[in-house]
């Protein structure tokens, strides 16, 4: 038998709807998990950075 593959949670919501949060909880309680960085095409907040919270085009 090979490997198992991994899974993927996708957190779909409106912006402000507290999706970092929650990941960012999982991230810490779960180090198994890991956090595919996405992109998008609006300004980065104050405390937001390029290329660990999304890649800003």
């Amino acid at each position: 038998m090979g490997k198992s593959k991994g899974k993927s949670i996708i957190f779909s919501a409106p912006s402000g709807a507290g999706k970092t949060t929650i990941v960012h909880f999982l991230l810490k309680e779960i180090p198994q998990l890991s956090f595919s960085v996405s992109a998008c095409s609006r300004a980065p907040r104050n405390n937001e950075v390029d290329g660990k919270d999304y890649f800003f085009l």
